[in-house]
């Protein structure tokens, strides 16, 4: 009886490690992408693989706000300075311009939702997948069901493990060294396996491939975290700010007041334990990687966490769910209020925060 327990627990130790040995075979798999592009993205670019589509529209709401191309006023409405007549040649930034000029200006919120979910952010999203800096939508199916897979066999462990200990408790067995040993088999089994399944789910909300991670790791080291003023200055100036916005988030805008109301709706949203999709609606993506595919983006990515960090994170806090896959409410992507289609990258956020 004693060596029938054993064998039990050398069983689910091997199902254990079988499943996890596939996890960690399959994650490097489609993470092992060779770039085609070279790695000189622009700060839209960069601000899509550090918190996908939130973060990429709330740094040209923010970078438009700094020039004084438009005006953020209190509730996040966004409007059009009167008299200016900007020329920008990104795609990102001219979609913001358009909306602002309407009549009575759009939130930010708005802007969000409608930039994240259209023409100009798909266009970006594809060109970092077309270079091998994104995973394509659909890429972390595979190891979220080796994830689940792996979870339900941990499960099964710790019920033999509870098992081993119950039987030679209630006398069916004397206790002996193959009775501790196949306990020990089991409990290490099931720990290994459980830290194996937090480690990968967290990566999960990564979107990112290798190329990715380190093209925007290059670029933080390039360009540190530093607060920036938030208007004058010249060219240079402008473009520092939107390279920190991109990489960082609302919190590197040096005035926190224009920060709080450009991530307004966001921040409400998350502390009213919102769920997304797209992830265009209520803010920008996370600080750190990015979540998911297409956003396994149930971590931050998708979110800008990184916004006004400042006087406003403790007023506005909330825990923020956004979904795990690609364009439903809940259980795809995050992004927009009202479950858009972009969702938040080839597979979930990019490095810092929003």
């Amino acid at each position: 009886m004693e060596f029938v327990l054993l064998l039990a627990a050398l069983a689910a130790a091997a199902l254990v490690g079988s499943a996890a040995s596939a996890l960690r075979r399959e994650h490097r798999r489609i993470r092992s992408v060779t770039a085609v592009g070279r790695g000189d993205l622009d700060h839209y670019e960069l601000a899509y693989l550090a918190g996908g589509p939130r973060r990429t529209v709330n740094t040209a709401i923010a970078a438009l706000a700094a020039r004084d191309w438009i005006r953020v006023s209190r509730g996040g409405r966004v409007t059009a300075v009167a008299g200016a007549s900007p020329v920008t040649p990104h795609p990102v930034e001219q979609a913001v311009l358009d909306l602002a000029a309407v009549p009575g200006g759009r939130t930010a919120g708005e802007i969000r939702h409608e930039i994240g979910d259209g023409i100009a952010v798909a266009g970006l999203k594809n060109r970092l997948i077309g270079q091998g800096f994104l995973l394509p939508d659909g890429s972390l199916e595979g190891p979220r069901r080796l994830v689940a897979r792996l979870g339900a066999l941990v499960a099964l462990c710790f019920a033999v493990e509870a098992t081993l200990l119950v039987v030679p408790a209630a006398g069916v067995v004397p206790w002996s060294p193959v009775s501790v040993g196949a306990v020990l088999v089991a409990a290490v089994a099931g720990v290994y396996g459980l830290r194996t399944r937090a480690r990968h789910q967290r990566s999960l909300r990564s979107p990112l491939t290798g190329p990715g991670a380190d093209v925007l790791q290059r670029a933080r080291i390039r360009q540190p975290r530093a607060a920036v003023a938030a208007t004058g200055g010249d060219d240079a100036a402008f473009a520092g700010l939107t390279g920190a916005l991109a990489l960082y988030g609302l919190g590197e805008y040096g005035d926190q007041s224009v920060a709080a109301e450009i991530a307004r709706e966001e921040i409400r949203r998350h502390g009213e334990q919102a769920a997304c999709a797209s992830g265009s609606c209520g803010g920008g993506p996370v600080a750190g990687n990015g979540s998911g595919d297409s956003a396994s983006h149930s971590g931050d990515w998708g979110w800008d966490s990184g916004g006004h960090s400042g006087g406003h994170s403790g007023g506005h806090s909330g825990g923020h769910s956004c979904g795990s896959g690609g364009h439903s409410c809940g259980s795809s992507g995050c992004g927009s209020s009202g479950c858009g289609s972009s969702g938040c990258g080839g597979g979930g956020c990019g490095g810092g925060g929003g």
